[in-house]
């Protein structure tokens, strides 16, 4: 046993590079040895033990000299290279060393890591920094040190150039954090994952126990000192994000697939999977199975659902499963093609415009330009598929394949393809990151990419596309004011006193009630041409995507959704280049006041009632409308108005 760790810990030391035992890495297993009073060697094998014995994330083969894995990026390391996002110094040096490696002095770009003078720089985007502050302040190594003292031991293992939040760093910084061994966790699905977190080490108690336990006898581990189950409850986690450091162990000892045939399936990613056949493929539409023609000496089969959110059972359960296999077909191929396919599915939570994007339309554009970057010389095959989202983005489809789609549900003879690749690849909620590219992209990109299409198409329909026909000149700013309707929840029930307000303070409003059956190139005529937009956290603010660069984005905020309304709309209006403005819904201003009362839990403290738990999300996203306060609304309103006439007057 040992000698396999042994073998098997340095494989993966040569196989991860920068995710692997890097001067962090070294830092974080000494820590943890630290704090649980053991022999580092002793830590680091309970925690392979722990992955390999309880979840079955990692094959055990001792016939052999040593213990394949597979590796992948760590959680931490996906952190570093988001932070990169719309960073200047990043986006600056980047580009020239993926061009020529000695262009910037002292900075090296490998495997998505940029160095300066060897060590990890950590960008500007997100709130990476003010993490690693937060947790270099907190550790055990670090006692509680002043500002100085933190950000000097923070420089031995990273390149943080002071700003604004480090800089006034405080010395008791409000969300203190310990680093984590964890998956991230998905509240809307019950999949227990292993977690070791350093402040509960603290506990001596804890760490007695641990002594006691034999190699991999994760019962007795269990049982010594609390299920994953039991530790979860003591801190507080939120949706699908751990607060702390996040190294993800399943995703670095994941089982080794034999990717020496022709299917290859990557399952490393938290949000999708990835399989491609590599070689002649024949689909065969009845079965819903892709085999590979290319002759084998080995049976190999996988399944597969290809929709980007895989760890949600709700979503995942309206996917149908695709299989993939090596065994020779007994059909011939009714219909061949010289381009190879990508097979999607419009199930899932396709019919919420927001998932219409966020699941569908840019995992598409970041997998055209991860694979198909050049000629989008590819055909695409959907499973799933609905007759209505076929329709609806009509205008928008051609731009990302020439070739006609086919409807796999319908079908009935088989198809046969040059190469095929089913799964769409996802960065995260309303992200494109660049560095995830061949050819870097941004949010921003596909923008561009919305605004030619639906532009070409407005052509197409012999509108004079113009300038001043998608801008009328106007001495008013125009507003668009998005109105949710029905029994969905997030309802403005004032909204004609709303409505009124806005056109008092100068604005010529245009109330937009969006439903499955609007035009989006007349949606995009209205919303492009407008300078400001107003609604309500929830899907139909995801036409800000039509907004121009410079012009103004009004969410409201009703209460308990402030982490949504940030991560989906807030931090995506800045890289569009969006004037972002927050109208924050006070409690007098919800519904939920009468329903719960002004003290209780659900109004009072939303991050503690719903606890990361999605099932009580639906309080605050189902069950609550909003009353503005008029008063409190048109002394806003007027700064959001003077940001809109602004925009308007650079126009002209």
């Amino acid at each position: 046993m040992d000698e396999v760790f042994a073998t098997s810990k340095a494989r993966v030391a040569s196989e991860a590079g920068a995710a692997g035992r890097n001067k962090y890495g070294s830092w974080v297993w000494g820590r943890l040895s630290t704090l649980m009073g053991r022999d580092r060697d002793m830590i680091e094998e309970k925690v392979w033990c722990l992955v390999e014995r309880e979840y079955g994330m990692m094959t055990m083969k001792e016939e052999t000299s040593y213990l394949a894995l597979t590796t992948a990026k760590l959680a931490w390391i996906q952190e570093v290279e988001n932070s990169y996002y719309m960073d200047p110094k990043a986006a600056a040096i980047i580009p020239k060393l993926l061009i020529n490696s000695q262009a910037a002095q002292n900075y090296t770009y490998k495997d998505g890591i940029l160095r300066r003078d060897g060590v990890i720089y950590v960008g500007n985007y997100g709130d990476l920094r003010q993490k690693l502050i937060e947790e270099a302040h907190s550790s055990a190594m670090g006692g509680h040190s002043g500002a100085q003292g933190t950000l000097k031991r923070l420089h031995i293992y990273f390149s943080i150039s002071e700003n604004p939040r480090t800089s006034n760093y405080s010395e008791t910084p409000k969300n203190l954090a310990g680093i984590s061994y964890a998956d991230s966790v998905d509240f809307q699905s019950d999949i227990a994952i292993p977690k070791l977190s350093l402040p509960l080490m603290r506990n001596a108690e804890n760490a007695e126990a641990m002594q006691g336990v034999e190699p991999c006898n994760i019962f007795s581990l269990n049982q010594k000192i609390g299920s994953y189950e039991t530790w979860a409850k003591a801190y507080e986690f939120q949706y699908s994000e751990v607060r702390s450091w996040n190294l993800n162990i399943r995703r670095t000892l994941s089982p080794t697939e034999d990717q020496s045939g022709p299917i290859n399936c990557d399952r490393s990613h938290d949000i999708y999977d990835l399989c491609s056949i590599n070689g002649p493929t024949l689909l065969d539409p009845t079965t819903s199975t892709f085999s590979s023609l290319r002759p084998t000496n080995s049976t190999s089969l996988w399944k597969t659902k290809p929709y980007p959110r895989k760890r949600d059972k709700a979503a995942m359960s309206k996917v149908k499963e695709l299989t993939l296999t090596s065994v020779p077909p007994k059909l011939p191929c009714s219909v061949t093609h010289t381009s190879p396919a990508l097979v999607i599915s419009t199930g899932g939570y396709i019919g919420n415009f927001f998932h219409e994007f966020m699941d569908g339309l840019i995992p598409l554009f970041i997998t055209v330009n991860s694979f198909f970057p050049e000629h989008q010389d590819f055909i695409l095959v959907v499973s799933d598929y609905r007759d209505w989202w076929i329709r609806k983005y009509a205008d928008l489809l051609p731009h990302f394949t020439n070739h006609p789609i086919i409807n796999m549900d319908n079908e009935t003879v088989t198809h046969c393809f040059p190469s095929v690749m089913v799964g769409l690849v996802s960065h995260g909620y309303m992200i494109i990151n660049p560095t995830l590219l061949p050819h870097p992209k941004t949010l921003l990109d596909f923008q561009y990419f919305l605004q030619n299409a639906y532009k070409s198409q407005l052509d197409h329909d012999n509108i004079n596309t113009n300038t001043h026909l998608y801008h009328k000149p106007s001495t008013r700013p125009t507003l668009v004011l998005v109105n949710r309707k029905g029994n969905v929840g997030r309802v403005i029930l004032n909204l004609e006193e709303v409505k009124n307000t806005a056109e008092e303070l100068g604005f010529d409003v245009t109330v937009f009630e969006p439903n499955k059956n609007t035009s989006l190139t007349e949606s995009f005529r209205l919303i492009h041409g407008s300078h400001a937009m107003l609604g309500v956290h929830g899907a139909a603010l995801t036409h800000f995507l039509f907004l121009r660069p410079g012009s103004l984005l009004i969410q409201v905020v009703p209460v308990g959704t402030q982490w949504l309304s940030d991560k989906y709309f807030g931090k995506p209006a800045g890289v569009l280049g969006l004037e972002y403005m927050e109208y924050k819904i006070r409690s007098e201003e919800s519904s939920l006041v009468e329903k719960y009362g002004a003290n209780s839990l659900v109004v009072r403290d939303p991050k503690a009632f719903h606890g990361g738990n999605w099932s009580n999300m639906k309080v605050y996203l189902k069950n609550q409308n909003v009353k503005v306060d008029m008063i409190r609304f048109k002394r806003y309103m007027k700064g959001a108005y003077e940001k809109a006439k602004r925009f308007m007057e650079k126009e002209t």
